[in-house]
């Protein structure tokens, strides 16, 4: 069936044209309706079209279309089911709102990595938009040399506003990426005693220095020129290395923005990393760092708990409800 969904896709574009998500065994779980994954299937075939489809053919080649979402469209299995049944629901529910940019849309198609970052900020918008938060998307921060640089999202509920900006980091650096191909077959990691440095099978270290280097400049970078400079300003990063050097993250943390006037707009730091379960699909972990030198405490805002239960969302059934989607519509 994998070969004839492709075949199909390949001449025609239409990748839904055998729904392969539509069988029962999807559905005994009760993750998804069988309602919902039609309203999320539906917003895929708009938003990755047949045109577009047809534009990341490749000839000859071993993996028959650039972008690797395609590939995934073809399959079958629980994963991508989950996968692409979240991604759609996510879409329909930020364009329902009026917030699926042509920016957004645009990254999201593009093969390359910029994909992956676009697809964690339509994950976060989504979720917050379940949450009751009142969100504008590319919020004019007044920084830059015209004033026309912006945060991903103002969010409000109440009496609170928020400004955030997302990042996703690639996941390794150059040094790294060198350890893992050399080391390619069979490569476990494991944490040393000191928490600082990781080991593959045959001893070589993996560097946490140029990773969370990485990660403080995309953060660096957001609080200097993304974030307003009064207000209650945040950083929601997506990468798997904070979590593996917690310790050696939050003394990053700091030295670099407590006891600094000149970052007390920057209130906390969320690290976030995304896996996926058989039970509930695209989930998080997350873990908050407060600046205690911040000009605002924020640390009863709902915005806090909203936050940590990002990592339960798809659990407690808050987001991807029957009646929610009947509601939205």
């Amino acid at each position: 069936m994998i070969l004839e969904r492709t075949k199909i896709t390949q001449k025609t574009g239409k990748w839904w044209s055998i729904p392969w998500w539509q069988e029962e065994k999807y559905y005994i779980n009760g993750a998804f309706t069988q309602e919902q994954v039609e309203i999320a299937f539906d917003e895929l075939t708009k938003t990755f079209d047949a045109k577009w489809t047809l534009k990341q053919k490749i000839d000859n080649a071993t993996l028959p279309f650039v972008h690797p979402l395609v590939s995934w469209l073809l399959s079958e299995g629980l994963q991508p089911f989950q996968f692409f049944s979240s991604l759609g629901l996510d879409l329909y529910r930020a364009r329902e709102e009026g917030l699926v940019t042509e920016n957004l849309v645009t990254r999201l198609k593009n093969p390359k990595e910029y994909w992956e970052s676009a697809l964690f900020e339509l994950q976060l918008l989504s979720y917050l938009l379940s949450q009751g938060f009142r969100v504008e998307k590319d919020y004019k921060s007044g920084k830059g040399k015209r004033g026309t640089c912006n945060c991903d999202f103002r969010i409000s509920k109440g009496d609170e506003i928020v400004f955030i900006e997302a990042k996703r980091p690639k996941k390794m650096h150059r040094y790294n990426e060198e350890v893992y191909r050399r080391n390619f077959g069979g490569f476990m990691t494991s944490v040393s005693e000191d928490n600082t440095r990781v080991r593959d099978s045959t001893g070589e270290p993996l560097s946490s220095e140029p990773e969370l280097k990485k990660i403080f400049r995309h953060i660096l970078y957001a609080v200097n020129n993304q974030l307003p400079s009064d207000g209650v300003g945040s950083v929601i990063i997506e990468s798997p290395w904070p979590f593996r050097y917690w310790e050696k993250f939050e003394k990053m943390m700091n030295i670099r923005f407590q006891k600094k006037v000149k970052y007390g707009h920057l209130s906390f730091i969320a690290a976030v990393e995304t896996f996926f379960s058989a039970d509930t699909g695209l989930d998080h972990r997350i873990r908050i760092l407060m600046n205690r030198s911040a000009n605002i405490d924020v640390s009863s805002y709902t915005v806090i708990t909203a936050i940590h239960s990002f990592s339960r969302n798809a659990m407690d059934g808050s987001i991807y409800t029957g009646k929610n989607i009947r509601e939205s519509r």
